[in-house]
């Protein structure tokens, strides 16, 4: 292989998207697990605490704190990861942040697919 193909042959499917789901894991997955200190992260913890618990589906009945600011999306996903953790107690920073984490490398992939298909795969992977 030439110098020249090297950028071409990185960029190709069978490389590029392995390299961008480990670029992902990198940079979302690093630190996942960390304790929720901002404002923002408890409060849509508390909500996705009363989804599991059966409190409410959309918005919590009895919403203690502030209203949720994000979609209903995130909770059900956040339930869902902390229903196949093993329910209540399955709810942890981790399982809040996996959907937002996992998302964002699908939002990788994707972002790489429209370069390539408008472009050249290389494009897509810058």
């Amino acid at each position: 292989m030439n110098l020249a193909d090297a950028p071409g042959a990185i960029a190709r499917p069978r490389v590029a998207l392995p390299l961008i789901v480990a670029l992902g894991l990198l940079f979302y997955f690093t630190g996942l697990g960390h304790p929720m200190y901002t404002f923002g992260e408890p409060r849509e913890g508390v909500t996705v605490i009363d989804v599991v618990n059966g409190h409410g589906f959309i918005l919590p009945r009895d919403p203690v704190v502030e209203m949720p600011f994000k979609p209903p999306m995130m909770r059900w996903l956040a339930s869902l990861c902390a229903e196949l953790a093993g329910g209540p107690k399955g709810l942890t920073e981790l399982t809040m942040r996996l959907p937002s984490a996992t998302l964002g490398i699908g939002g990788m992939l994707v972002c790489y697919a429209y370069g390539a298909a408008l472009f050249e795969p290389i494009v897509g992977l810058m």
